[in-house]
């Protein structure tokens, strides 16, 4: 099942994101979110996005609609909307990880993380929060809503004996 369908099919019976200012986020369908509309009054503290919805449109863009490929950091910055500076520092912080390969080695030998589709559709939600002024405490909690636990990237052990 590709990243598309598997966000799809999690998306398809809650379809928004509901954010709120003290740090809880969820997925909600229809009903939980016109009452979480409802009850929010005068000065809202959270944030209703469509997440179904992004996914469509996210799936339509150009160098995005192939899911084959991987991305980069300097990719996964134009879409979080941050320079490639700010978008290392939410790797350093983990707001967001690469699932397919891992960042390693030091000096010339260094490794470039990869990121999969997933994650940078993950990284679309988390730069969309961070414009509306949410905190890391809550941008690190959507990456593990899109993305499978079983699919990221562990950085491989040297053997003992070798240095």
């Amino acid at each position: 099942m590709s990243d598309y369908e598997r966000i799809r099919e999690k998306l398809r019976g809650k379809p928004f994101l509901i954010a709120d200012a003290d740090g809880s986020v969820r997925l909600a369908n229809e009903a939980s979110t016109l009452r979480a509309m409802h009850e929010r009054g005068e000065f809202p503290s959270a944030l209703i996005l469509n997440v179904g919805e992004a996914l469509r449109r996210f799936a339509r863009l150009r160098g995005v609609e192939q899911e084959d490929h991987d991305f980069t950091l300097r990719d996964i910055s134009l879409i979080l909307g941050v320079s490639y500076l700010v978008a290392w520092q939410y790797v350093d912080k983990k707001i967001i990880e690469p699932s397919i390969r891992p960042f390693g080695g030091s000096g010339s030998g260094d490794v470039e993380g990869r990121f999969s589709w997933a994650d940078a559709f993950a990284a679309g939600a988390i730069g969309t929060l961070r414009r509306y002024g949410f905190g890391s405490d809550v941008l690190r909690k959507i990456q593990p809503m899109f993305c499978e636990p079983r699919k990221r990237a562990t950085r491989r052990r040297e053997p003992a004996g070798r240095s």
